[in-house]
């Protein structure tokens, strides 16, 4: 007897169970970032996992993050444990 999963119906109701949580630690990392304009949108990645994406959206972004680590110790400072992203 095999026993199939619906990866693709498993992975929705992840989704609908664990977007809150997840939107609220994106607003949580934006709001520790003062100095710039910060965004954070919800997406699904290509895993089919809710994510939440917090991006700097001035100009001076990419250089705040290189220069500081802008993101990483925002991310950081609300608890979140950081890991290097590897597709």
């Amino acid at each position: 007897m095999k026993l199939r999963f619906d990866e693709a119906a498993i992975n929705q109701v992840i989704a609908q169970q664990c977007a809150a949580p997840i939107e609220a630690a994106g607003a949580a990392v934006a709001s520790q970032i003062t100095d710039v304009p910060v965004s954070t949108r919800m997406t699904v990645n290509q895993s089919g996992r809710p994510v939440c994406l917090v991006a700097i959206t001035d100009v001076k972004g990419m250089a705040s993050q290189a220069k500081h680590g802008t993101l990483t110790r925002a991310a950081s400072a609300v608890g979140l444990d950081i890991h290097r992203y590897a597709p």
